[in-house]
């Protein structure tokens, strides 16, 4: 039986009309798909029972429909929080430790790595940047003429 932790998912995009109710079948339990809709804004749901703190369902639906999203997790027992961030160009989801508010962070140990490497400070702020890249609005695609 998987440990279950809060998770929190921000997804934004073009939506095709066909899929929204595939979406919403799959959505975590808060959160309103029709009003982020409305209000032009990207779609917040939390699951505070997520498995793992993961949402791999709503997240390979995300990828395989180009919806880019942003997904956090809280640290619970011996595991660490984690942030995800996929959009459109990316092959795989970036992943990073974050705090219980969702924030990335660099530990000790990436420090030593960057510095061994002859990395720089700008390095590690652009790094930790892609975790905080602005969620879209959701819209669902206009029909074809």
């Amino acid at each position: 039986m998987p440990d279950c932790m809060p998770a929190a998912i921000y997804i934004g995009g073009k939506l095709s009309k066909k899929k929204r109710e595939e979406l919403r079948d799959i959505l975590p339990p808060v959160g309103d798909l029709d009003e982020a809709i409305r209000k032009r804004e990207a779609f917040y749901g939390e699951d505070g029972d997520a498995a793992w703190g993961k949402l791999e369902e709503l997240e390979t639906f995300c990828r395989k429909n180009k919806l880019t999203y942003r997904r956090t997790s809280n640290a619970k027992y011996e595991w660490d929080g984690e942030v995800v961030f996929w959009e459109p160009g990316l092959k795989e989801p970036l992943s990073n430790r974050c705090t219980q508010e969702g924030n990335s962070y660099a530990t000790y140990e990436r420090l030593k790595l960057l510095l061994k490497s002859h990395g720089t400070l700008r390095d590690i702020v652009d790094d930790l940047g892609r975790f905080e890249k602005r969620i879209p609005p959701l819209e669902l695609k206009a029909k074809k003429k």
